[in-house]
């Protein structure tokens, strides 16, 4: 399938940004989820204006093609057209991907080119350099409207391909050397068009890379890619506004690693920074999409469940940290956890469901660590 931005245009950018193409490729499909939302506004007004220039070329192809069975076809090829245009502008904003937009906008504008190429074979004689025109604007506006890279060249190919063709076996006493020209100023539209949009599009991918990253930056943890406090908050602020609104359970567990600083004595703090690293992949690949895992301090995690009873919280607490101490780590390290759970009530701020959770977690270590514990 192609891409809005094709195979080798990723890898490219993957090079530069020393990013792995994998990575990219997730990249492009938010980018996409992005280009949609500002494409479709654009598009609508797109098809209203091609629709009323498909209507006033009727004036020219009225003179200058003589055969009424001819101008009934043009008629209804240009109505039809028109039709189909103020359908799409209606149905267009119910378009869930931009991969179907492309494809929208590609129907569009190869139907645009029959219509073109079927009217100049009924004008006698069309004027090949007025039509040329013609062609050099379409290919303009081809690579105006947002579409994928590689179907704008495509259509923009097709149309001056179709229309050289037309213009040596058809246009009689047609000069060569105004064919040649001809070529040449649309091979020169459709290089410097299809350059600029290249390297536009290029650009805009660029800069979005650059924006999520640095959005990312902002609110993740360096070192175990998790979210860091302020993420968490702020995930904390929607998930308990939501529980209360509609009254539905939420938990929070506190998880502390036991002994961190025995490992940063004994291998190192190298190592004890792959155990964090270690525990916070591990508890994740645990969790459902829809828990937030958040690195709270050095060797603190927060985890917050939404939609999950205390004792379903205790449940998953127990599952991780057995996970965590059957876990193998580099130099032999061994790591254990110890775990504090609060339930969200009614009355209950972030701040209080921590330091209830926190309560929990102090049970937890003082009676031996490696446990779980939970705050009624």
């Amino acid at each position: 399938m192609v891409k809005y931005l094709n195979y080798k245009m990723l890898k490219k950018i993957s090079a530069e940004m020393n990013v792995p193409v994998e990575e990219m490729a997730g990249w492009q499909a938010d980018f996409e989820d992005l280009q949609l939302g500002a494409s479709i506004s654009f598009i609508r007004v797109f098809i209203l204006v091609v629709g009323l220039f498909n209507l006033i070329l009727l004036i020219p192809d009225l003179l200058f093609v003589n055969h009424i069975h001819a101008e009934l076809t043009i008629i209804i090829l240009r109505v039809s057209f028109i039709i189909s245009m103020l359908v799409l502008f209606f149905r267009i904003k119910h378009v869930k991907t931009f991969n179907s937009l492309s494809a929208v906008v590609s129907v569009i504008e190869l139907f645009a080119v029959a219509i073109f190429l079927f009217v100049l074979s009924q004008y006698d004689p069309p004027d090949f350099m007025i039509q040329l025109i013609g062609v050099i604007i379409i290919v303009i506006a081809v690579f105006l409207v947002p579409n994928k890279w590689m179907r704008m060249l495509g259509i923009a190919l097709l149309i001056s391909a179709g229309f050289l063709a037309f213009s040596y076996f058809y246009i009689a006493g047609l000069k060569m050397s105004y064919f040649t020209v001809g070529a040449v100023y649309l091979g020169v539209a459709i290089s410097l068009c299809g350059t600029f949009a290249y390297f536009s599009q290029r650009h805009q991918f660029g800069e979005f890379i650059a924006k999520e990253e640095l959005r990312l930056a902002n609110s993740t943890d360096h070192l175990t890619k998790l979210a860091n406090r302020s993420k968490l908050i702020e995930e904390a602020g929607k998930w308990m506004d939501f529980s209360k609104r509609h009254v539905i359970p939420l938990s929070l567990i506190i998880v502390d690693i036991d002994n961190l600083k025995q490992i940063n004595d004994t291998y190192g703090h190298l190592t004890g920074d792959t155990v964090i690293a270690g525990l916070a992949s591990l508890m994740q690949g645990l969790l459902r999409q829809e828990d937030v895992m958040a690195r709270w301090g050095g060797d603190e995690f927060i985890i917050l469940l939404p939609h999950t009873r205390v004792d379903e919280a205790q449940i998953l607490s127990e599952r991780l940290r057995s996970a965590a101490a059957l876990h193998s780590f580099p130099h032999g390290a061994a790591a254990t956890c110890s775990f504090g759970i609060a339930g969200m009530k009614k009355d209950s701020t972030l701040e209080s469901l921590i330091s209830r959770a926190d309560k929990s977690l102090y049970r937890a270590k003082k009676i031996g660590k490696n446990n779980v514990q939970v705050k009624d």
